[in-house]
């Protein structure tokens, strides 16, 4: 499934960042972990790639990455949860 690129409430996201937001939403809503790893092997990108999106994402406060040992979990937040519902009502 393919995005278009999302500009709502002042936050910028091109169609690939919007599809790991809407991966990780939808993860998370299944109490699934998700990580850097899972993230690469789903979107078939570099590692490199993947830290680099996620590291925007974090960047715009749209997922939270807590520690737990060797790996960081990723989960939305409420700012990137409000985001993909107003996107839903647009489309």
């Amino acid at each position: 499934m393919t995005y278009p690129s999302q500009y709502l409430d002042e936050v910028y996201l091109d169609a690939t960042l919007f599809e790991i937001l809407s991966y990780v939403h939808a993860e998370n809503g299944w109490n699934k972990i998700v990580n850097q790893n899972k993230i690469v092997r789903k979107f078939n990108i570099s590692k490199l790639t993947a830290q680099k999106r996620i590291s925007a994402l974090l960047d715009e406060n749209l997922l939270i990455s807590k520690s737990k040992g060797r790996s960081k979990h990723l989960f939305i937040t409420k700012k990137g949860t409000e985001l993909i519902e107003k996107t839903k009502n647009v489309t």
